[in-house]
């Protein structure tokens, strides 16, 4: 059966060539994929199906100072605020990922093909944020998405724990890694 799929902005809205209950199935479906990929780790990572060591990878991290018992909290503890804030941090990153290019002047546009995020501890009263972004575009680094990722997480975190901890600071935003 010969079916098209059709998409606005990015969004699947409609499969035409299929019936209704055929195309709830297929939706079914995907949705059922995202859900196990969110189960693994308890977060969504968005992964890159071809090999990852094959295109431009840059990593950028931000770190947030805090309480050393707002620290425990966030990285091990089992609150649910902080679940909460530690995934609108990572969401909130890949967005500004995925929107550099409107923020920053002359920011050539790349397609994101592989994301992640991982928060750890830095020190006993700091946390880092870190941002990996793969691309496969040969004609530039994504350095400026992973830092706006990074930072944008770092301080999507700070205001969501701000009610824990009023003095969190963040601060280190760097790039560790670009490759072209």
């Amino acid at each position: 059966m010969l079916f098209t799929i059709i998409k606005i902005s990015g969004n699947i809205v409609a499969v035409s060539g299929m019936t209704k209950y055929e195309q709830y199935l297929y939706f079914l479906r995907i949705l059922w994929f995202f859900l196990q990929e969110i189960e693994k780790k308890g977060r969504f990572v968005m992964k890159n199906r071809n090999e990852m060591n094959n295109g431009y990878k840059a990593s950028a991290r931000a770190i947030i100072t805090m309480k050393p018992e707002t620290l425990n909290d966030l990285l091990h503890g089992q609150d649910r605020e902080l679940k909460e804030a530690r995934f609108f941090a990572e969401d909130g990153g890949y967005m500004a990922a995925r929107k550099t290019q409107e923020a920053i002047p002359m920011c050539l546009p790349l397609p994101v093909e592989a994301f992640e995020f991982a928060f750890c501890e830095h020190a006993k009263d700091k946390v880092e944020v870190r941002c990996d972004i793969h691309t496969s575009i040969k004609r530039t680094s994504a350095g400026m998405e992973a830092l706006s990722a990074a930072s944008m997480a770092a301080f999507i975190l700070k205001e969501r724990c701000n009610h824990l901890d009023g003095e969190m600071n963040v601060d280190g935003l760097e790039i560790l890694e670009q490759a072209c």
